[in-house]
């Protein structure tokens, strides 16, 4: 007999409908998120510019310590390095 509820996806657990993962918000920006010196650059490059991506479906881009008009931290509040 297979085992068909160890196929099911993981679900959101997230209630806001915009909010998405900060993995994937780090993709969207073209970052691996896997690769710890490329997450650092962004890191730097996103300290620098006093600027973050939002984990928002919107792309929505907010300061570092801020979340979007939809309520999405940002990425780096997200990963604890705000």
């Amino acid at each position: 007999m297979p085992l068909q509820h160890m196929k099911t996806k993981a679900h959101k657990t997230y209630s806001n409908p915009y909010r998405i993962s900060a993995d994937e918000t780090l993709e969207n920006e073209g970052v691996d998120p896997t690769n710890e010196d490329a997450v650092f650059d962004f890191v730097r490059h996103a300290s620098f510019d006093a600027t973050a991506p939002a984990c928002c479906s919107e792309g929505c881009i907010v300061e570092p310590d801020r979340t979007c008009p939809h309520g999405c931290p940002s990425v780096l509040l997200v990963n604890g390095l705000i």
